[in-house]
């Protein structure tokens, strides 16, 4: 073991910076989250359980109150990519999934160099990339201001919201809109890309259980004490192509 002088050294450089380091796309990934949960604490706030707002602004109020949720998807997408990234970034867990996809590869008459899912997401920050740029287009404070106002002129007795207040709530309220909805495209990214990932950790891990299986059960069925058990744990099609193994 470290037998070239390269590794040796390669060895002491990884002592000297204290082990490995994170991907940058789970730093990207976790920033979406911190974006996301903040954007939603701040437009939750907005709102004031104790003021009965008027028919005037109930569209506005209807979208401040909904929206929290969206960012809550869009949070769990980015936390679902984050996960999957920490799981497997590992050398235990790469090396697992290399050998389960050259696997899968194989019986699946898939090119060699047919990459998973999940080296993607641990490679490429691009798609996380783009949803943390458009979280941090998302800005909050317009309409946090509005809505203070228009909660105190409706604490008012009697309460009083003047029309170019309600203006600019609709003003606010639909720039808002545009800024979060423009999160739905980069967030339906994520969210493709974590699902084809744990797709392909999935794919990887089943492939490399099936083939341990395989060969364990071809070196168990070629005579010995447990070559009547092993047979009986074969279903009859894998046991026809294992009898049948070439002389």
């Amino acid at each position: 073991m470290l037998d070239k002088d390269y590794q040796v050294r390669a060895f002491q450089a990884l002592q000297a910076t204290g082990g490995l380091i994170k991907p940058a796309a789970l730093k990207t990934a976790s920033s979406c989250i911190d974006l996301a949960t903040s954007r939603q604490v701040q437009l939750a706030a907005m709102i004031s359980s104790d003021v009965v707002y008027p028919p005037s602004i109930s569209p506005e109020v209807t979208y401040i109150k909904s929206s929290p949720a969206a960012l809550k998807n869009i949070c769990e997408h980015a936390a679902a990519l984050a996960s999957l990234i920490e799981a497997n970034a590992t050398k235990s867990e790469l090396i697992g999934i290399q050998i389960g996809w050259d696997v899968y590869c194989k019986v699946n008459h898939l090119p060699s160099d047919t990459q998973p899912q999940i080296l993607v997401a641990i490679t490429d920050d691009r798609k996380s990339g783009n949803l943390q740029s458009q979280l941090q287009l998302i800005n909050t404070a317009p309409a946090a201001a509005c809505f203070a106002r228009v909660n105190a002129a409706l604490k008012l007795v009697p309460p009083v919201l003047s029309d170019a207040l309600i203006q600019e709530v609709r003003s606010v309220t639909t720039a808002l809109q545009q800024q979060i909805t423009a999160c739905d495209t980069p967030a339906h990214d994520v969210e493709q890309l974590a699902s084809n990932a744990a797709n392909s950790v999935n794919a990887a891990h089943a492939a490399k259980d099936d083939a341990i299986t395989i060969i364990l059960l071809d070196s168990l069925t070629q005579g010995g004490s447990m070559n009547d058990a092993a047979l009986t744990l074969l279903p009859d099609s894998v046991k026809s192509e294992l009898l049948n193994r070439p002389s």
